[in-house]
């Protein structure tokens, strides 16, 4: 009788196994959200913060001080840096197609924004004026991390990576109405705001 019970409760105990070894593999492969939401988010914070501080109050659009676009354009880094390392370490150990979609997702980013730094520079070498060439060197990176994240969101089924995508997609589309220097301050408050939220989001999710 012992041996008949051991028998039939072993394709169970097998089964537990396999689902054990599945959750213990994707919960490996999870990329740490909030550690991705709440960089992207003081980037934002900071890096559009500066420059709105250094064109706020002028009636005359003026291009902001070399200074701010080295906070700004540090802050970027700083951010891409952290994403590209996070989703390294989440594939650390996978291989074939897996692997190769975490270093082409890595390549992509960078890839994205060195082509809107051409971008920037052929329209100031084409004559554009400062006022344009503010509102694309703005609006660019904000383009560039929506669409990033609503196409990561959507591969990947992350909901919450999706809805932050079209946040930043559907703000940065309006700001753009009200003018570079107004861009600027909704990009740090709401844009950067959008991404704290989804890192607490995170971490209240993560503790439950």
């Amino acid at each position: 009788m012992e041996s008949k019970e051991s028998e039939q409760l072993d394709p169970r105990a097998a089964l537990d196994l396999i689902a054990d070894t599945r959750t213990r593999a994707r919960r490996a492969l999870e990329v740490n959200g909030g550690l991705l939401y709440a960089a992207w988010g003081l980037a934002w914070l900071i890096g559009y913060g500066v420059v709105w501080l250094s064109v706020r109050g002028h009636p005359i659009y003026r291009t902001p001080s070399a200074w701010t676009f080295v906070v700004m354009g540090a802050c970027m880094a700083a951010a891409l840096a952290i994403s590209i390392i996070t989703i390294g370490r989440a594939m650390h150990g996978v291989t074939g197609s897996s692997s190769t979609s975490g270093k082409l997702y890595g390549w992509a980013w960078a890839i994205s924004f060195i082509c809107l730094f051409f971008i920037i520079g052929g329209l100031g070498h084409a004559g554009a004026s400062a006022a344009v060439i503010g509102l694309f060197a703005s609006a660019g990176p904000a383009l560039v991390v929506s669409i990033m994240y609503l196409v990561s969101g959507a591969l990947w089924n992350n909901r919450t990576m999706f809805v932050v995508g079209a946040w930043l997609a559907l703000t940065s589309g309006v700001a753009v109405i009200f003018g570079v220097v107004t861009f600027d301050l909704l990009m740090a408050l709401v844009g950067g705001g959008g991404f704290l939220v989804a890192a607490l989001y995170e971490a209240r999710k993560k503790r439950s």
